[in-house]
């Protein structure tokens, strides 16, 4: 079995370091990567066993151009492209030399505002370049090994990831740990692959729900009770959306909104009156639908003004999103939530009251 990981090495003092990664080919001992080491290389026991990003990246392109078949290489920028940001893909560029007093070529890649050197591309960038090549040189290097001892390679990959969100833009939160899975399972046609994250981002939970099997997969949330962390499991339920989710029993918030808009609101409306729909949840029996977030008539009595559209109304849970909603069902604001229409409007009774309309 191959396994890959990252975890976060910690100095003698207890303080948070590098963070290092982890590489195992059935072996007693894993390989550590170290940041550097997994740019420039990595000796172990004496022997180079891992030559980096930086000169393997090189080689390989040069190489892949005089050879037809199955290359590192081919599988780099498989990989590369899968995990890119979806609307800013990340293509292999012409390598180039970039320093007096370093005589060694870089690799760059194209954007589609530009071609830059690796090295000077952003933190989430490096990250997913960095998973990238991972990916492609401890997959090769396990056919490889698998080749020279007699052995068929593994049909199972297990990759151990700590916040795959971090330095991500939110489109890219979004699609990274789907498209992780992707590029995993094509590695061979056989290939099983398991995945083990942690993440503080709802937007990565929200991205797993059209993949998450709830007979084969776990959801766990790690607690803190005084100087204790637990671990408890949570069932799996789908949440529709980010907020969804950050006021689930996951995250734990009451409400997805500033501190400073919470506490108007709890100010203004006591908690017992308090519609959920303002709490940024479902109410229930009254499930919102997935891209028509809730609406109530009582968010003008929580500060928020209606806003006229020819002769209707912006819903004012709706008109922050840049979405017009119209009031389908609902009763009175303080008693329940209506449901809203993400292409309509909700026309303002004639005689200004809050009555229910169809």
């Amino acid at each position: 079995m191959l396994r890959l990981g990252s975890l976060s090495k910690y100095s003698l003092d207890g303080q948070r370091s590098v963070p290092a990664l982890v590489v195992a080919f059935a072996r007693s001992q894993p390989y550590l990567f170290e940041e550097r080491q997994l740019w420039d290389g990595l000796v172990h026991e004496g022997k180079p066993v891992c030559n980096g990003l930086v000169q393997d990246w090189v080689t390989w392109q040069l190489e892949a151009a005089d050879n037809d078949g199955a290359h590192p290489f081919e599988l780099l920028c498989r990989v590369l492209d899968q995990l890119s940001h979806p609307e800013e893909t990340m293509k292999p560029g012409k390598p180039v030399r970039l320093y007096l007093d370093d005589v060694r070529k870089f690799p760059t890649v194209e954007l589609p505002y530009g071609t830059i050197p690796i090295v000077h591309a952003s933190a989430g960038m490096k990250r997913i370049l960095a998973l990238s090549y991972l990916i492609a040189w401890s997959w090769s290097e396990h056919v490889q090994a698998s080749r020279l001892i007699g052995w068929q390679p593994s049909e199972r990959i297990v990759v151990l990831m700590e916040e795959p969100e971090t330095h991500l833009h939110p489109r890219w939160q979004r699609h990274i740990v789907p498209a992780l899975l992707g590029a995993l399972s094509r590695l061979s046609p056989s290939m099983r692959p398991q995945v083990l994250l942690t993440t503080h981002s709802p937007l990565v939970l929200a991205s797993m729900e059209p993949h998450f099997k709830p007979a084969s997969d776990k959801l766990f949330v790690f607690e803190l009770h005084g100087t204790d962390v637990t671990v408890r499991e949570l069932p799996w339920t789908k949440r529709g959306d980010a907020i969804g989710w950050l006021t689930s029993p996951v995250f734990g918030l009451e409400q997805g909104r500033s501190i400073e808009a919470e506490r108007a609101i709890k100010a203004r409306l006591p908690a017992a009156v308090v519609p959920d729909v303002l709490r940024g949840k479902a109410q229930p029996g009254r499930p919102r639908a997935l891209g028509a977030p809730p609406c109530a008539r009582g968010a003008e009595a929580a500060g928020a003004s209606s806003r006229r559209v020819g002769g209707e109304r912006r819903c004012p849970a709706l008109r922050a999103r840049g979405s017009v909603g119209r009031m389908t069902a609902a009763a009175p604001w303080k008693s329940a939530v209506a449901k809203c229409s993400p292409n309509s409007v909700c026309p303002r009774p004639a005689d200004g009251t809050s009555e229910p309309v169809a």
